[in-house]
């Protein structure tokens, strides 16, 4: 799910917003092979439960200033 305006700066697009990851992409290179479960839930409101080897969420959250600049210091 993505936001309809930066959450720093609350421009809304364009530019167009860009993934920013949660979980550091460093994080899934130093825990090889560790298993994790990912929940999310359907529009119908079920939870849905699956196993992942690596954490890779990125929500489309900030414009591409904010991302580079902001998020970069």
């Amino acid at each position: 799910m993505g936001a309809k305006a930066c959450i720093l700066c609350g421009k809304a697009p364009p530019p167009a917003l860009t993934g920013e990851h949660i979980w550091p992409d460093w994080y899934n290179r130093q825990q090889p092979g560790f298993r994790y479960e990912l929940e999310s839930v359907l529009e119908r409101g079920e939870p849905v439960v699956r196993p992942t080897q690596g954490m890779n969420l990125k929500p489309k959250v900030l414009c591409q200033p904010c991302n580079t600049d902001w998020a970069a210091s």
